[in-house]
């Protein structure tokens, strides 16, 4: 092994820990992040139902729904809860892990189907889904604390 790699694995090394380590304070905000993802790319794609935008994106959003969606579901496994002011996930998203996880695997696979119908026909095909793809209220009724 040239000398280049064995620096760059003995960087690696030493630096995988650090990066794999995120404080509560991170993880929440990711969290959120994602979440916010999934909002305004639902905001967006409705626009492209209004024609307030040009129609030709609302695959790509129906698709960045999707993956924002699969990627909350993984956001949610650190069992970090807020303190109110950092967070809007309820204790019960833990307490009821079960449930919740239920809740947004069912989320994922309606909006693939939703992703699939939009890919093969377009709104056309997808937009009599979209109302029931996107159940976003049963999740946060039960495991978001409400906005003031």
């Amino acid at each position: 092994m040239n000398r280049f790699v064995k620096c760059g694995l003995a960087i690696a090394v030493l630096i995988a820990p650090v990066v794999a380590q995120a404080d509560d304070a991170d993880v929440i905000n990711y969290r959120k992040q994602i979440m916010k993802t999934m909002g305004e790319q639902n905001a967006a794609m409705q626009m492209t139902l209004q024609g307030k935008v040009p129609a030709d994106q609302f695959v790509s959003h129906v698709k960045t729904l999707h993956l924002a969606a699969t990627q909350a579901l993984k956001a949610f496994e650190p069992e970090v809860q807020g303190d109110g002011m950092t967070g809007s996930a309820k204790p019960e998203v833990w307490s009821n892990k079960a449930d919740f996880a239920k809740r947004m695997n069912e989320q994922v696979a309606k909006l693939a189907a939703l992703e699939k119908a939009a890919v093969e026909g377009g709104v056309a095909k997808a937009g009599p889904m979209i109302q029931t793809s996107l159940d976003c209220r049963s999740c946060h009724e039960n495991y978001r604390v409400p906005k003031k």
